[in-house]
């Protein structure tokens, strides 16, 4: 049997074969309503029209409840 090259290296320290898995992308698509003031007073979520507002007039549309609700760390990501 010929030696591998493989064959004087320690198991601990080989590379394993990686499994491949498909990558699901999905793609938010959102826009920007702006009426006044671009001033960030208050990050509010209003679920039923699915939107984030940064003040009492302008707001993101299309914002699905579990991208607001998305957490890093314990915190609200979309509310930062």
């Amino acid at each position: 049997m010929t030696p591998n090259k493989t064959d004087c290296i320690p198991e601990q320290f080989k590379v394993k074969q990686a499994k491949s898995y498909p990558v699901v992308v999905n793609i938010l698509t959102t826009t920007y309503q702006s009426i006044e003031d671009n001033q960030v007073s208050e990050v509010t979520y209003n679920s039923e029209l699915s939107r984030v507002y940064i003040n009492k007039q302008n707001y993101f549309t299309d914002i699905p409840p579990h991208i607001w609700e998305f957490k890093i760390g314990g915190y609200q990501v979309l509310d930062k």
